[in-house]
């Protein structure tokens, strides 16, 4: 199970918006959440950019795609 604070969510959600330029209305763009040895990634992209983020530490091999909307209802 990946686990993150609400937090991070929120600053992730603001980080992805101002990285791929997405407008409050835009609630199905999809992040995928990467987790390996490495740490937990949330990953965007579109026609526009493409953002990272990393956070360190081993998690259990998992991946999942989730919507801007579900992160800003954590």
């Amino acid at each position: 199970m990946l686990t993150f604070t609400r937090q991070l969510a929120k600053q992730i959600r603001a980080v992805l918006r101002r990285a791929l330029q997405i407008s409050a209305s835009q609630t199905d763009q999809v992040v995928w959440l990467v987790a390996d040895e490495s740490g937990l990634r949330f990953r965007a992209r579109n026609r526009r950019a493409t953002a990272e983020y990393h956070l360190p530490g081993a998690a259990p091999a998992e991946s999942m795609p989730i919507t801007m909307e579900a992160l800003a209802a954590c």
